[in-house]
């Protein structure tokens, strides 16, 4: 028999096992890409995530428009998170203030509000909300969390525990009066309103930052006060580690014929510097 013949059985066997062989491993259906997510203005929105535009949750925000979402005022994107320790949102974030570090709301609108929320993330419920310059006392619980892009901070905000993105929260330094600093690089100190006064003290800081600083009037641009006027503005993004920004207060003399006439013009009578910290506060000084 011809060695052809011989194998042709044996061959013919061989190739029933491979196609009746055992199960090899399967890749299966790849996973979905990619998770949901909600774009949340401020929790200012209040603002929560500003981190706003759109009625954020800046600053978890809560209302009027602002140059970024409410307060969640900034415009943060918030998504579904898988819950971990004691069914929260998010994950735990080893970076926040210390237990006890008094808190303010920073970078939301004067008329809006920083919305503070029972869990982390824009989607829980609101505990309170909070305007900047409000008389609120803040402090932090001392955990930190994140929740997909934005980091939450649990504080104690007037007795009830809450949390509130950190992007709308800062932790108040020493105030100090530059105003001879910024009379000196203005050498004018005459403005047509306090608006465009500001703008000239803004200018006169010499602000060199990239990206852009987020600049807010926190407090409304034409605060009177006896027969003068101020603003109050956060500027925020220095590129410091310690040093977040810092919030102006911009104070003029109104100068107009009568108390019902139109505003001649006004000068720049003080201009005060709070320091805005990023990881912590001693004695004033920013960490």
């Amino acid at each position: 028999m011809s060695a052809s013949r011989m194998f042709a059985p044996l061959l013919a066997l061989i190739l029933f096992a491979a196609a009746c062989g055992g199960d090899e491993p399967s890749l299966g259906d790849p996973e979905p890409s990619g998770v949901p997510t909600t774009i949340s203005v401020g929790d200012g929105d209040g603002t929560d995530s500003s981190e706003t535009t759109a009625p954020p949750e800046t600053t978890e925000t809560t209302a009027a428009p602002t140059t970024e979402p409410p307060a969640e005022t900034t415009t943060s994107t918030e998504a579904a998170s898988e819950p971990d320790d004691g069914d929260l949102p998010g994950t735990p974030f080893d970076f926040g203030p210390a237990a006890g570090q008094p808190l303010i709301v920073v970078g939301v609108r004067y008329d809006d509000s920083l919305n503070f929320r029972a869990r982390p993330g824009v989607g829980e419920s609101i505990v309170t909300d909070i305007a900047p310059l409000v008389d609120a006392t803040i402090t932090a619980a001392g955990e930190a969390r994140q929740v997909n892009d934005s980091i939450w901070w649990k504080v104690i905000v007037n007795g009830s525990e809450a949390w509130a993105n950190q992007k709308f929260l800062g932790m108040p330094g020493a105030t100090r009066s530059i105003f001879d600093e910024v009379a000196a690089e203005l050498g004018v100190l005459k403005a047509d309103s306090l608006e465009d006064m500001v703008d000239m003290v803004l200018e006169a800081r010499n602000y060199d930052e990239d990206p852009p600083l987020r600049i807010e009037f926190s407090g409304e641009p034409l605060a009177f006060e006896g027969v003068g006027a101020f603003a109050v503005v956060d500027v925020l993004g220095f590129g410091d580690d310690a040093l977040r920004g810092e919030r102006l207060r911009i104070e003029v003399d109104i100068v107009q014929d009568a108390p019902d006439e139109p505003i001649q013009f006004v000068v720049l009578t003080e201009v005060e510097s709070q320091a805005i910290c990023s990881r912590g506060v001693t004695e004033g000084l920013c960490l």
